[in-house]
């Protein structure tokens, strides 16, 4: 009996000797075991959580994106119309001043900056300077929210009439004297922040050129004009055209 009672405990050891060797010696501990498992379940959702956060930084990042080009299409922009084929960018706004390089017809649009008479002043490829108005087309003036020049300086408005719509502004043109035949319209505030149209025959960022230009008219016309205080230049939102059939100067003078 002591044998055979021996002889099983042997044989159980023998088992267990075995089971151990193929757990490499070791016998497992399951809280060890359920520690490991929760971790490995904790680096899985950390992994996924990257995947989220790239997927929504591509999302914004190609939103901004979007927006960007958005605001860059409002600029006001500048494009040769000229039918020699291209249009000299000079150094001042006159037919005889450094030529600083070219816009080609039917190419790449220039940013416009300004405006100096009849002379569009932009910026090409990295340069600065003026194209003639005769030979260029501008765009989107009337999308611009932004000042396009001068946003450091005041700009002083000879006002001569507002109004509540630019299809009013438009309608008054045709009744005004001759003498204000040219008056470009420019969006701006009231005093209680709504939107209006100020029919303006020139501007400047003197004061008192701008009284000179009220007293003149008033003197003769009697019509009431006054001065419009802006900071920088405001979005012109019509183009009058002179008696020359040219259109007037955008910016203050």
């Amino acid at each position: 009996m002591k044998k055979e009672t021996l002889l099983i405990m042997a044989l159980a050891l023998a088992l267990t000797g075995c089971k151990d060797a193929k757990n490499n010696g070791e016998v497992a501990d399951p809280q060890q075991t359920e520690e490991k498992q929760g971790q490995n379940v904790k680096e899985d959702d950390e992994q996924e959580d990257e995947v989220f956060d790239e997927d929504d930084n591509a999302k914004e990042t190609k939103k901004k994106d979007a927006t960007s080009k958005r605001e860059r299409n409002k600029k006001p922009m500048v494009y040769c119309i000229s039918d020699d084929g291209f249009l000299n960018i000079r150094e001042f706004p006159n037919a005889s001043s450094k030529i600083l390089g070219r816009m080609l017809t039917g190419g790449d649009a220039a940013e416009y900056l300004g405006s100096s008479g009849n002379w569009y002043y932009v910026r090409y490829k990295g340069v600065e300077g003026y194209v003639n108005g005769k030979f260029a087309r501008l765009t989107g003036l009337e999308e611009s929210s932004t000042n396009v020049s001068g946003a450091n300086k005041k700009v002083y408005y000879v006002v001569v009439g507002t109004y509540e719509s630019l299809a009013e502004a438009k309608k008054a043109m045709t009744v005004q004297p001759d003498a204000l035949d040219g008056s470009n319209v420019y969006r701006g505030k009231d005093k209680n922040g709504r939107t209006v149209f100020r029919m303006c025959p020139g501007c400047y960022y003197s004061r008192a050129e701008a009284q000179e230009h009220v007293k003149g008219l008033n003197d003769f016309l009697d019509i009431g004009a006054w001065i419009w205080e802006s900071d920088g230049v405001a979005p012109c939102v019509y183009q009058g055209i002179g008696l020359s059939g040219e259109p007037s100067q955008i910016g203050p003078q």
